[in-house]
């Protein structure tokens, strides 16, 4: 059923945990105490789980592969170069990224995400007719955006490799929690109004999210 599997034992772990590897292979971590035959159990167990999450692997891996080393700003391939000879951190230009550091990747895209998303966030929250207090931009991993409860917003720089109705959904998104600050059905009748094919946006973040952090 599955091409390859491969059993770790933990001495710390109480329970049986599987990981997609790279190429599709299966990484079981399992208790000392438990056999071989309990693993192999609960894998055929899992089989049609574990088979959608082999095809989403393998799905991310071509698209990673033919990114070919570019990175995505704005849903579109860019490449991207080191040159410690230039004299600033970086060099953006409409073709191409120069770095002087690979370090200063992380920078480029936080300078991006404040040039792209403030402006956004500004005409949203004056078509809502709301205010938020501070706007801030990281390198997450955890969420996309957020909004707390003193009104303040962040988003992950690494946004700026979405397409620009993606940028656009998450801004929508977080501008509507200074509205409704939960999920409810009222919270989307907000996003919806101004959005009304979000789900698309959640959809290619869902299939296309971790392409935004391979570099």
């Amino acid at each position: 059923m599955f091409e390859k599997i491969e059993i770790k034992r933990e001495a710390k772990s109480q329970r049986l945990r599987i990981e997609v590897l790279e190429g599709g292979a299966l990484l079981v971590r399992a208790p000392r105490f438990l056999s071989e035959t309990k693993c192999m159990e609960f894998v055929g167990q899992n089989a049609s789980r574990l088979q959608k999450m082999i095809k989403k692997q393998l799905e991310f891996e071509a698209k990673r592969d033919a990114l070919g080393g570019h990175f995505l700003y704005l849903g579109s391939k860019m490449p991207v170069k080191l040159d410690g000879n230039i004299r600033k951190k970086y060099l953006f230009e409409s073709d191409m990224l120069v770095l002087s550091k690979k370090e200063h990747f992380r920078e480029f895209l936080r300078d991006e995400a404040r040039r792209i998303i403030t402006p956004k966030a500004e005409d949203i929250a004056a078509f809502y007719g709301v205010k938020y207090e501070k706007i801030s931009f990281r390198d997450v991993k955890s969420r996309w955006g957020s909004c707390s409860a003193r009104k303040n917003l962040s988003f992950s720089s690494r946004l700026v490799g979405a397409p620009k109705s993606v940028i656009e959904y998450v801004v929508i998104h977080e501008i509507c929690h200074l509205k409704e600050l939960n999920h409810s059905v009222r919270f989307w009748s907000h996003v919806s109004a101004l959005l009304p094919d979000y789900k698309e946006s959640e959809k290619w973040l869902k299939e296309n999210g971790r392409l935004l952090y391979l570099h």
